[in-house]
């Protein structure tokens, strides 16, 4: 008790010296604090308290949330409402009464509904309670069943990174039923389903960006505004290449890749066009709007069902971060704007082969990349060998259309270089990955 008291008198004294100084006022500062569902989560939330409580700062308890709600309530504060004596149930209240809505009014503007029940793995974390909260204000407009709702280990043998890594559902599926997975702090997303063949149907954040993007072209073609607006998908250069070229081919519209991290992709959406859609492809993501965009539709909103559509999708999305439950919304409403079933949506394409594996490195510094992690810098020569390699394989292809193509990235934390690869057969996958460890073994050992 001695320490801490001493620890905080220093602390004041240190922080009212640093206002004086910069003529700036703790007390005119709010921060906002969440927790998860972990059992380390409420001591560290305690200790963050008394020292804000030490610095007189305004503080925002939202209590359990999820990360995404968290960021919603900052930017809702930022944007909307800036009054500091607002409680953390008027941000909360906001968040699930938005979304819900705009849900809702969606949904009664179809004719029909092709997904009216979803089941979701909630991976035992917090998104369970956002969740339980978001399905109680759905009305009949989707039914929703919460699994592995806190009864076990959060993300051990669920949530979306297992669906993803093992290519099955952490449970026994019925047929053609809807589900999806949530990572634990539910801003991933993951949707799939069980064929009348039993073949597992994975959609991961690479098809959700091809459907809001399909989706939103749909309306946008109808209210006469392609022209006047556009859309960029934003992807990572682990995007499955058949997506890319489904987004370029056949819905025509401008890629972006972007080094691996939500935060670049999430700038390169504000910054590259009116609407940009960016998904990584283990289902982190949503939908940037422009501030000319959404004024124009507001104003245009009562002129039509279709911009009334479009205004309801704005409202649909947490535009602050990515968030499975919002994602969740967006993707239903889509699937039913389209009148498809998770089996439509999974046909849009089919995935070209693609292999990612690792290699042990004795400095992973000495393999220095640029070009969105695409392309190597240093050592000099290494990637002109590994274009050897491809062009070699493209040449001899049984399948022009699906261009084989291979990046070596280096790990952020570990020392170990990533090699990611796409071929047309096997065999022409296992060559690339044997000639990239070989360079590997010739350039970093």
């Amino acid at each position: 008790m001695l320490v801490l008291k001493v620890n905080s008198e220093c602390l004041s004294v240190i922080c009212s010296a640093i206002c004086r100084n910069e003529d700036f006022n703790f007390e005119e500062i709010k921060i906002f604090v969440g927790m998860d569902t972990r059992p380390s989560s409420l001591d560290f939330k305690n200790s963050l308290l008394s020292i804000f409580s030490i610095l007189r700062i305004n503080i925002i308890d939202l209590g359990l949330v999820t990360t995404p709600q968290l960021h919603f309530a900052v930017l809702h504060s930022n944007t909307v409402s800036s009054d500091l004596t607002k409680e953390s149930k008027f941000y909360l209240d906001n968040y699930y009464n938005q979304f819900s809505s705009a849900f809702n009014k969606f949904a009664e503007k179809l004719p029909l509904r092709s997904i009216e029940e979803c089941t979701v793995d909630v991976a035992n974390g917090v998104g369970g309670v956002a969740l339980t909260e978001v399905a109680s204000k759905l009305k009949d407009k989707l039914s929703v069943t919460i699994r592995n709702n806190g009864d076990g280990v959060l993300n051990e043998g669920c949530g979306a990174d297992f669906v993803i890594t093992n290519q099955k559902a952490p449970f026994e599926l019925e047929k053609n039923k809807c589900y999806c997975s949530l990572d634990g702090d539910a801003d991933r997303i993951v949707f799939y389903s069980c064929d009348a063949e039993d073949s597992f149907l994975l959609l991961d954040g690479d098809r959700i960006t091809c459907l809001l993007v399909h989706t939103i072209q749909n309306l946008m073609l109808k209210t006469e505004l392609s022209d006047r607006f556009h859309i960029t998908a934003v992807q990572t250069a682990y995007a499955n290449g058949a997506s890319t070229d489904y987004l370029q081919k056949t819905l025509k519209v401008k890629v972006l890749c972007t080094s691996t991290g939500v935060k670049h992709l999430h700038r390169a959406a504000e910054e590259s066009s009116d609407i940009g859609v960016y998904f990584e492809s283990n289902g982190h993501g949503t939908v940037i709007f422009s501030r000319a965009f959404k004024d124009f539709i507001q104003q245009n909103e009562k002129t039509s069902p279709d911009f009334e559509l479009l205004q309801l999708l704005i409202d649909m999305t947490n535009s602050a971060i990515g968030d499975a439950l919002t994602d969740l919304l967006l993707v239903v409403s889509c699937l039913n704007y389209l009148e498809w079933g998770l089996k439509e949506w999974s046909g849009i394409y089919q995935e070209w082969l693609s292999k990612l594996t690792k290699a042990k490195v004795k400095d992973r510094y000495l393999l220095k990349v640029t070009n969105a992690d695409r392309t190597i810098v240093e050592p000099e020569g290494m990637q002109s060998e590994l274009n050897k390699l491809i062009e070699s394989v493209n040449e001899r292809s049984s399948k022009p259309e699906v261009k084989a193509r291979c990046f070596i990235r280096p790990s952020g934390t570990e020392d170990i270089v990533r090699i990611y690869a796409e071929a047309s057969s096997e065999s022409d996958l296992n060559e690339i990955i044997i000639g990239a460890e070989n360079l590997i073994m010739k350039y970093l050992e």
